[in-house]
């Protein structure tokens, strides 16, 4: 059977890492500097949560390809967070128990590395849920598990809006999605100018989710699959369109769904608007 480690080849990487952690400058509020992979174990399963997340949001900056961009401790972050990755894959979906276990660790193992080496470290997301949960939903897509779409928390905290017509700019200068029969598309609006304003998202992320928003209401209703933003039809559509492939496309859109949807992203926009 081939393994999550073993298909990222996490054995020598890890080994590299080793001489390399007392140079990173992860620290611990309780256990202080962290000097050693054990160390680094150690730290991610003590103290409260926002200790747990100090030191594995250090290994994601230090993993991060656009910042210190470290293989090895892309490595270290992956190791600790692949037993929650294979909790969500084969505990919360049924369906996903029926996949080819190799290949389904395969295809798992190359979306944890590259959440890993892409998550945004800068934001106030939490690394380990949102890392697990961006696998788990990437992963599920591949494969075409029509659950994917209904139970991930993304989905569940969506908010319909209606249909999508047409793409217009409002008084803020933002891209919205107009909405005749909705009330709050100005508060859409707001809150798309703040999140790209604030960093969270790009205009290029913008464009992304309204061609996938369009490309979404040209698609037939089906009683089964994948449909919605996540669906092949908008992918491949929005993909020939922005010339990148339809599994990159579903990427890039589940880590902005995945940063809009936070609690502390929808928190911190209601305190601006407030101040």
């Amino acid at each position: 059977m081939i393994t999550i480690e073993y298909a990222l080849g996490l054995d020598e990487l890890l080994v590299s890492a080793e001489a390399l952690v007392v140079g990173w400058g992860l620290r611990h509020p309780l256990l202080g500097e962290l000097t050693s992979v054990e160390d680094v174990v150690q730290a991610s399963k003590s103290g409260t949560w926002d200790d747990r997340d100090e030191v594995l949001r250090g290994l994601a900056r230090l993993a991060d390809k656009d910042a210190a961009d470290c293989p090895e401790a892309a490595a270290v972050l992956c190791s600790l967070l692949i037993p929650g990755v294979l909790n969500k894959l084969m505990k919360q979906n049924a369906s996903s128990r029926s996949l080819n276990s190799d290949a389904l660790n395969r295809v798992a193992a190359s979306e944890l590395w590259l959440a890993c080496r892409t998550f945004p470290w800068d934001s106030e997301l939490r690394v380990a849920p949102n890392i697990v949960w961006s696998v788990r939903r990437s992963t599920l897509t591949s494969f075409g598990v029509s659950e994917a779409s209904r139970l991930d928390r993304t989905w569940s905290n969506t908010i319909l809006f209606g249909q999508f017509p047409e793409v217009t700019v409002d008084r803020w200068g933002a891209p919205i999605w107009l909405v005749d029969s909705a009330p709050d598309r100005d508060e859409l609006g707001r809150f798309l100018t703040w999140a790209r304003s604030d960093g969270l998202v790009t205009d290029d992320d913008i464009e992304l989710l309204l061609a996938l928003a369009n490309a979404a209401d040209d698609e037939a209703p089906r009683r089964a699959g994948v449909q919605g933003l996540m669906s092949v039809h908008a992918s491949e559509a929005v993909g020939q369109r922005l010339g990148m492939s339809a599994r990159t496309v579903r990427r890039k859109a589940s880590r902005c769904l995945s940063v809009l949807s936070d609690t502390q992203t929808r928190q911190r926009f209601w305190a601006s608007a407030a101040a």
